[in-house]
């Protein structure tokens, strides 16, 4: 996704010095965007490489204060230090790229739907969301089942989790399976030979991973088969020296009840903006 900008402070994200800077900007004054230094970082944990979407950056004098990440699906991913860098990355966006949702902390995900409805996009829908993380140590009672990795064979029980989780859920979790077995990212519990439940875990950092789509089928529920396969990544994790980090919405009393029995502590407040892509 590569696109002229206008002249300015604003720069596009290219170079592996660019892309260092804005991570680092990221890391040190922002706790939730696990999925746009993933981005800057790469699969390799490194800074070369294309990137698969668009990165601005405002920058007042030396220092970064503003940065916003837009993905093919037109999912933006927005920080700043300040509402004027709030507004020029915004402000430099092209017409055409405008956004399907946009995600970050919900001050500044406020004032960007603010700045966007003065160009005339009023979002649709605000997901009210809290930004949890793992604690460094989690205990868990034993549970019935085991847990592995997901394998290409089970790519036919990973559709129907996909199916039965948009329905209860609203939202279709990532599909790119192959890409995900791969990459080792979807872990399985497994009850009798049989795909009980799931979680997969999606963007990572140097530091951090985000886990999303915990879903465990109906015939196996209330066995805490759940509440195991989340430690079971987050106990991984942490011997990657990983933070796990999940992202749920308020109204989704379960999973942060359960989220919260385990030990994750808010990090904070959380705003998914939703607009209508004509």
């Amino acid at each position: 996704m590569r696109l002229e900008l206008p002249e300015g402070p604003v720069l596009q994200a290219y170079s592996s010095l660019k892309r260092h800077d804005i991570t680092t900007f990221l890391m040190n004054s922002s706790r939730v965007h696990t999925v746009f230094r993933s981005l800057l970082e790469g699969s390799g944990g490194g800074f070369e490489g294309p990137l698969n979407g668009l990165v601005l950056a405002y920058q007042d004098g030396i220092n970064i204060t503003g940065a916003l990440a837009i993905l093919p699906d037109r999912t933006w991913y927005i920080h700043a230090l300040n509402i004027e860098a709030l507004v020029e990355v915004i402000e430099s966006v092209p017409e055409d790229l405008s956004p399907r949702k946009i995600e970050g902390e919900s001050g500044m995900v406020e004032k960007a739907v603010k700045s966007l409805g003065m160009r005339g996009l009023t979002a649709e829908e605000l997901v009210k969301c809290i930004h949890l993380e793992a604690p460094s140590r989690l205990s868990v009672h034993s549970t019935e089942g085991k847990h592995r990795l997901a394998k290409p064979t089970d790519i036919t029980r990973l559709e129907e989790y996909a199916s039965e989780f948009g329905l209860e859920v609203g939202e279709s979790p990532n599909r790119d399976w192959r890409n995900l077995i791969a990459e080792k990212a979807i872990m399985l519990g497994i009850v009798e030979g049989t795909i009980a439940s799931v979680a997969i875990r999606s963007a990572s950092t140097i530091d951090r991973v985000l886990i999303e789509g915990v879903y465990t089928f109906k015939p196996f529920r209330h066995r805490g088969l759940a509440r195991s396969l989340i430690a079971t990544v987050a106990m991984q994790a942490v011997g990657r020296s990983q933070v796990t980090v999940s992202v749920v919405p308020i109204s989704n009393e379960i999973m942060m009840g359960l989220l919260t029995d385990l030990g994750f502590h808010k990090s904070a407040d959380y705003l998914v903006a939703k607009y209508k892509i004509p």
